[in-house]
Parts: C-alpha cells; sequence; structure tokens
C-alpha cells in the first residue's frame, strides 16, 4: 500500500507555530541585552587597556545618553513622529528619571556603607517589587500570583548566595540598605510604567518618548555629576568611551526599549537577574576564578526563578496570556 498524502497543516496550527517562534524572538533578544550588560560590567577587568574607563561614573553615563537621546531623536524626526505632549511627556520624563537616574543616585549615597556586590544582590528585588506594583502601574489588575512571587524570591535568595551579603551591623549600614532597596522599588515602577506607555503608543510616536526618556538620563546624571564629580574633558578618555557606548551601550539601550512593547514588565525585569548572572560566568570563563559550591548554588537558583518568569504565562499579565490565546484561532 502506498503512503497517504499527510493532511495538510490546519490554520490554527500554523499559526501556533508562528506564534511560539516570535516568542522566542523577545527572550533571544533580552539575552543578547543582558550580554551587553554582562559585558559592559567586565570591561575594566577584560580590556583594562584597550578601553580602559577613567570617566566618573555621572559624567560617563551621561555623555552615553547623550548619544543615546541623539540618535532615537534622529529617527524620531526622519519618520516625521510626532512629540509628545502633556501626561505623556510627564511619563517620558519620569520613565528616563525612575529607571536610570534615581536609583543610581541613590546607590551613589549608598556607597561605602553597601559593599558593590551587596548593591548588585539586593537589586535581585527588583522582579519582586514588579509583581507587586503590576496590578496598580502595569497591564494586570489581577495581581501577583503565588508562582511568580515565588520564583523571584527563589532568584533573590539564589543571588544572596551567589553575592554573600553582610547583615547591617550598624544603622548606618541598615539605612544604605535601604537606600538600595528605595532604588530597586524605584526601578521597577518605572519598568511598569515604562511597558504600559510604550505598548499603548503608536509605532511612529515612541522614538521622541524614548528620546525624551534618554535625556532625562542625561541631564539627570550631568547634574548629579556636576554636585559629586570633577569632570574630565580629554580626548584620550572621551574617544575609548564614545567608541564603547556606540558599539555596546547605545544597541544595549535599543534592546531594552523595543522590548518594551513585545514583554510583560515581569519578564523585562528578570533583566536584572540575567545580566548578573551571564557576568559571572563570562568572569568565570575569561578569568578563571576559585569559585565555591555556595555560589554554583546560588546561579542555579537564579537561573531557575529567571526561567520560570520568561517561560511560563506567571510572568506574563492575564490580558496578555488571554490575548495571545485568541489570535490562534
Amino acid at each position: 500500500m502506498g503512503n497517504k498524502p499527510s493532511a495538510p497543516e490546519t490554520e490554527p496550527e500554523s499559526s501556533k507555530k508562528r506564534a511560539q517562534r516570535s516568542d522566542w524572538l523577545p527572550i533571544g533578544a533580552l539575552a543578547l541585552l543582558c550580554s551587553f550588560w554582562a559585558i559592559d560590567t567586565l570591561r575594566a577587568d577584560v580590556l583594562p587597556d584597550l578601553f580602559p574607563d577613567p570617566l566618573p561614573r555621572f559624567e560617563g553615563a551621561s555623555i552615553s545618553f547623550v548619544l543615546f537621546a541623539a540618535a532615537a531623536a534622529l529617527l524620531g524626526m526622519v519618520s516625521k513622529a510626532k512629540w509628545p505632549r502633556g501626561r505623556v511627556l510627564l511619563d517620558a520624563i519620569w520613565i528616563g528619571a525612575g529607571m536610570f537616574v534615581i536609583p543610581a543616585v541613590l546607590i551613589y549615597l549608598s556607597d561605602g556603607r553597601v559593599s558593590k556586590l551587596s548593591q548588585a544582590a539586593l537589586f535581585s528585588l527588583v522582579p519582586v517589587f514588579a509583581l507587586i506594583f503590576e496590578p496598580y502601574i502595569g497591564a494586570d489588575p489581577t495581581g501577583p500570583r503565588r508562582g511568580g512571587l515565588l520564583a523571584a524570591l527563589i532568584a533573590l535568595t539564589g543571588m544572596l548566595f551567589a553575592f554573600p551579603v553582610q547583615i547591617p551591623a550598624s544603622i548606618p549600614t541598615a539605612l544604605g540598605f535601604c537606600t538600595v532597596i528605595l532604588g530597586t522599588a524605584f526601578a521597577a515602577a518605572a519598568n511598569c510604567k515604562a511597558v504600559v506607555l510604550i505598548t499603548e503608543t503608536a509605532k511612529q510616536s515612541r522614538m521622541p518618548i524614548i528620546a525624551i526618556a534618554a535625556a532625562t538620563v542625561s541631564a539627570g546624571f550631568a547634574g548629579a555629576g556636576a554636585v559629586t564629580e570633577h569632570a574630565v574633558w580629554q580626548w584620550s578618555l572621551l574617544g575609548p568611551h564614545l567608541l564603547w557606548s556606540a558599539a555596546v551601550e547605545l544597541p544595549g539601550l535599543f534592546l531594552l526599549f523595543w522590548l518594551m512593547h513585545r514583554m510583560s514588565a515581569v519578564r523585562m525585569s528578570t533583566r536584572y537577574l540575567i545580566a548578573p548572572l551571564i557576568s559571572i560566568l563570562l568572569g568565570v570563563l575569561l578569568l578563571h576564578p576559585i569559585v565555591q559550591p555556595r555560589t554554583w548554588l546560588g546561579l542555579l537558583l537564579v537561573a531557575a526563578g529567571a526561567a520560570y518568569l520568561l517561560l511560563t504565562p506567571e510572568g506574563q499579565p492575564e490580558n496578555e496570556v488571554e490575548t495571545s490565546t485568541l489570535s490562534l484561532h
């Protein structure tokens, strides 16, 4: 008997396969974004001679966001997009300040009282706050689900294993911890607002919003630098920084805002888990440090928690799940 011809693929099945493929694209882009951040973190250790980073922190960040704001504004003008006004303008300013400026200033205020490793570990609280804030600021009115909160707390525990945090032994240290935690709350709230604003804005109007947010960040960092730092204006130092910004930081920032209308706020917040994870793994690969079993256990917990938030409906709003399901029929 001859083989029977296979039945043609039904429309719902083909649509489902296309939807599954499209779901992996943002996850891959998020992994690339976190890789850019991880490489930027390791620059001083891996490429100290080729790309030194002698600029003060706020000055360097301000210059990078000037470039980003200029590029976004240029793209907005080329597309003849309308520039936001009123409430949308204020929201764009709040996104820039809440996602970048306020957390960075609060981290600066905690320097000397909270170690860099502790600061990195505490910022794994962002997904926890994102799950809590989502019903009030984001697109999900149903409230955080237990599975998502449990996964975020497991990832937080893993970060505490990978970056041992000492319990505050004095009032100044405790205040420093509270300052960093407050910064994570601002980052999570602004992250939720950014996802809603970018998602609800027409495609041709997004670049002006991004340009305003980036300009706000640049101005905020410039102001913070003027108060706390001595600016360095030497081309021998600025040149490598500009080259690094164009090659690593700008692509990462464009990816960040490109993902805003393709992922929920909770899923977007997992970048605060994945970027340190990739940074540690790259550091182990390139620098060959001695890694304790406790650190490996912590990395495993971080990976498990982040994977759960990324790959299950717990990490996305209820209405997004329903929309994805309906689109298949």
